[in-house]
C-alpha cells in the first residue's frame, strides 16, 4: 500500500458511494482515498467487507477493520467493528497497479444480509 500522506493530491471529487465507476481514472497506476461519514442505523457488531482489484484499506474512526493490500485479482477481505447508532468516520485506500481494476465496499449490519454500504449511509464523502 503506497503512503497516501506523501503523494500530492492531484484532484478531489465528492462521491455518492466509493465507486471506480464514478470517477474519471487511467486505467493503470493510480491511488485514491475514500474519506467521510458512515451513519449506522443501529447499535452493534457490524461486518464490513471490501473487494478489490488491486489493494485496498478500511478504517472506521481510525481503526483498520479491513486489509486486502497488496497487487492481486478480485480478492475480498473483512473484518468486524462494534459500532454506536450514529456518525463514525470512514476512509478507504485503494491503489491499482496493473491489469484490472475493482472495488466495493460491503457490509453486515446486526440482524441482515451482507450487500453493498448504500449511498444513503455516506456523508461528506470526498475521493482524492
Amino acid at each position: 500500500m503506497p503512503d497516501f500522506r506523501k503523494p500530492a493530491v492531484k484532484r478531489s471529487a465528492v462521491v455518492s458511494v466509493p465507486n471506480l465507476e464514478l470517477l474519471p481514472t487511467s486505467a493503470d497506476y493510480f491511488g485514491l482515498v475514500f474519506e467521510g461519514f458512515i451513519a449506522v442505523p443501529v447499535t452493534g457488531v457490524y461486518s464490513f467487507s471490501i473487494l478489490s482489484d488491486d489493494g485496498s484499506q478500511l478504517f472506521i474512526d481510525d481503526k483498520m477493520v479491513a486489509d486486502d493490500d497488496g497487487c492481486h485479482g478480485d480478492l475480498e477481505k473483512s473484518g468486524e467493528r462494534a459500532l454506536e447508532k450514529g456518525k463514525h468516520r470512514i476512509r478507504l485506500l485503494y491503489f491499482q497497479n496493473g491489469s484490472g481494476k475493482s472495488l466495493q465496499l460491503l457490509f453486515t449490519a446486526p440482524g441482515s444480509e451482507k450487500k453493498e454500504v448504500p449511498a444513503k449511509l455516506f456523508s461528506h464523502a470526498t475521493v482524492r
